[in-house]
């Protein structure tokens, strides 16, 4: 009996020790799967969020390739648009062209040659520059030749006479004749046609129509600064800017003109010059007459502003 008493007892004890270990095991399995559940929503999630971030980088996508596609539009809007306005300026410079050879052709029909002209003398018997205008011209192109008749300067003028004094009082050794073509078109190509014409015929091209500072001799107020001396220069470097500066000036103008009055005797030329008291202090002659009307309208009329 007590043999069987102790074998329950340890069949108690086994039954309990293992019901115990099945549900130490049961509850390690739920854990488990707890955990994988865990484990699968957690997954789960960061697969939505990423989805959702395909989504996002998409719709970016989508959108940034609908605003290209916009920018693109404009570029090829804009594209063919100045391909029209290349187009009609194109087409306005063969218009411009074609005028510019008829009128050429105009130019080689109507133009004399510079040597078919007569010499003028420059001044009269009375000492005065002489008018060489026509009253029916709108324009004039003009040569001005030394005293051995060597071309020295063509010009283009609508008041020529004006342009004959303001030459001889800033080189008058060099005018000593004239040739002079009038015309009643003051048609800016056709003067320089003429006047391109008449320095190719000459061979060379004049010392007054150099491009450089001999053409500015004949064309703007005398520069006196570059004929002044050496104590000059010096005297004025050490000057400074103020009126010790303006009076060396005044005095460097005043001795050229003095340098050109004699001249003027010497040619015996009886015309009265007066020059601008403040541009002597700019070291510039120039005259206080009215300048001469250089202005000539170009070939083509430019179109009228919209009012």
């Amino acid at each position: 009996m007590e043999v069987l008493k102790s074998s329950s007892i340890v069949f108690g004890l086994d039954f309990s020790f293992w019901s115990c270990r099945l549900g130490v095991c049961q509850i390690r399995e739920l854990s488990n799967r707890s955990h994988l559940v865990s484990q699968r929503n957690n997954s789960l999630h960061f697969y939505q969020v990423k989805c959702q971030g395909v989504d996002d980088s998409l719709q970016n996508s989508i959108s940034t390739e609908s605003k290209w596609k916009e920018k693109l539009a404009a570029v090829n809007e804009n594209s063919n648009r100045m391909r029209m306005q290349s187009l009609q300026v194109h087409e306005e410079y063969k218009k411009q062209q074609a005028t510019l050879q008829r009128e050429k052709l105009q130019v080689s029909e109507n133009s004399y040659l510079l040597k078919d002209l007569e010499f003028i003398p420059y001044l009269t018997d009375e000492g005065l520059i002489r008018d060489i205008s026509a009253s029916d011209a709108k324009a004039s192109v003009y040569a001005v030749f030394d005293e051995t008749k060597i071309l020295q300067y063509v010009g283009i003028s609508r008041q020529v006479y004006m342009s004959m004094r303001l030459h001889f009082a800033r080189v008058p050794s060099k005018c000593h004749f004239v040739k002079v073509q009038h015309t009643k078109q003051p048609n800016r190509v056709l003067l320089e046609c003429i006047k391109d014409k008449w320095i190719t015929e000459n061979g060379i091209v004049p010392s007054g129509n150099d491009n450089g500072p001999q053409q500015s001799i004949w064309e703007n107020p005398l520069d006196c600064k570059v004929l002044m001396t050496d104590e000059e220069k010096r005297n004025l470097q050490g000057a400074g800017a103020g009126i010790v500066e303006a009076k060396i000036l005044k005095n460097v103008a005043r001795r050229i003109e003095v340098q050109l009055d004699a001249e003027y005797k010497k040619r015996n030329c009886k015309e009265t010059f007066r020059f601008e008291p403040k541009m002597k202090e700019k070291g510039l002659l120039d005259l206080r007459n009215k300048q001469p009307d250089k202005s000539v309208p170009a070939s083509v009329p430019r179109p009228k502003s919209a009012s």
